[in-house]
């Protein structure tokens, strides 16, 4: 006969024991009170430097990126897979990757090729946001008047038809 004494059963948990999640439970509430705090601090501090609250988003990124790395490794038993989880996780890394850098240029230049039209009716933006245009050079004086020679909304341009709602009135 042979003797299966060396084998592990089917009973046998080789993943962590009850310690190790009330460990990793702890850590994600003391990361989610740090991430809150830092957060807070940042923010009050962009008052007086703006740079800061981008400062104080990538922290709180930063430490959320650590929060989901404790929960699929501990919670979702990713420790202890064999190696083939990075055939699956380090290309869908990658291609997230290379998307997220090839679509931030579009989203910081996105107004940089507004029309007039679409930067009178934008919402307001601050010299920071936009160094491409100056206060939107909108036509607008300051007073929020058109310019002479431009339509006031709602009136059509000299030399368009009127538009109607359809009933003739």
């Amino acid at each position: 006969m042979t003797d299966h004494h060396d084998e592990p059963s089917h009973g046998d948990n080789t993943h962590a024991g009850m310690g190790m999640y009330v460990v990793v439970f702890l850590a994600l509430i003391a990361l989610t009170i740090a991430s809150y705090v830092l957060g807070g601090a940042f923010s009050s501090a962009a008052v007086t430097n703006p740079a800061a609250k981008s400062i104080g988003w990538a922290i709180m990124i930063v430490i959320s990126c650590v929060k989901a790395g404790l929960v699929m490794a501990i919670f979702m038993h990713l420790f202890w897979e064999a190696n083939w989880k990075y055939v699956l996780t380090v290309p869908c890394v990658i291609m997230s990757t290379l998307l997220l850098l090839a679509l931030t240029p579009d989203i910081g230049w996105r107004s940089d090729n507004y029309s007039e039209e679409r930067i009178r009716h934008a919402p307001e933006l601050t010299s920071s946001e936009h160094p491409g245009h100056a206060a939107h050079g909108d036509g607008d004086t300051e007073q929020g008047q058109p310019e002479e020679g431009q339509p006031e909304e709602g009136q059509p341009e000299e030399g368009q038809p009127e538009e109607t709602d359809g009933h003739g009135s």
